[in-house]
């Protein structure tokens, strides 16, 4: 595992176009990341509570919306 010095060295020398470019791909490796898990929950038929802050609700009802319409 390398140390975030580690990873500095290599990305200091890289230019703004290419540290942008770094930031994207690891967005989006995390978001498949993300879906893959999120793909591994669903399919297993089993379900997993949601606990919520009172009065933010409705983060949850668009969870549940969003995972129904396969966008997640």
């Amino acid at each position: 595992m390398m140390l975030l010095t580690d990873i500095e060295k290599h990305v200091t020398p890289l230019s703004r176009t290419e540290k942008w470019q770094l930031i994207k791909d690891v967005q989006e490796m995390l978001m498949r990341e993300e879906v893959s898990e999120l793909q591994h929950l669903s399919k297993s038929g089993v379900t997993y509570p949601l606990f919520t802050p009172v009065g933010l609700e409705e983060g949850a009802v668009k969870l549940q919306h969003y995972i129904q319409e396969g966008k997640l």
